[in-house]
């Protein structure tokens, strides 16, 4: 399990396709696609009941922070996953994660029913591969 720590300023634009496409062919002669380029990217984000951070987030305020896992393509059971606390301030981004193997979260993250009680999950590999396996047929 690896600690990684970001920050960085984000500015986002909406471009017309043309201009994004001239953008894209001028990058290409500095940049390249890394690993995580070409895949969907998965998140699950996690709230309080009252689903307090997203009505936060939605209202723009000058600090916000959300917590959410995160996987680079559709994970399996060997994935490497990121448990990520992200908080922004005055428009700067401040980014930690951690990685796992995604059955090693399956296995230790409790669960919380529909009816919002908090179940544990299993403790053993095999366990966790049984459970993962009858959830998702």
């Amino acid at each position: 399990m690896a600690q990684s720590v970001f920050n960085r300023i984000e500015k986002k634009y909406l471009l017309p396709e043309t201009l994004y496409l001239e953008l894209m062919d001028q990058l290409k002669h500095y940049m390249t696609i890394d690993c995580y380029g070409l895949h969907t990217i998965c998140n699950i984000y996690y709230d309080t009941p009252d689903h307090l951070l997203i009505r936060r987030s939605i209202e723009k305020p000058k600090y916000k922070e959300k917590l959410r896992l995160r996987s680079y393509g559709v994970p399996s059971l060997d994935s490497k996953v990121f448990l990520e606390i992200k908080k922004k301030y005055k428009k700067v981004v401040n980014k930690r994660r951690l990685d796992f193997c995604c059955c090693y979260l399956l296995c230790n993250l409790p669960v919380v029913s529909p009816a919002g009680e908090l179940t544990d999950n299993c403790h053993d590999l095999s366990g966790c591969q049984s459970k993962y396996y009858d959830r998702n047929q």
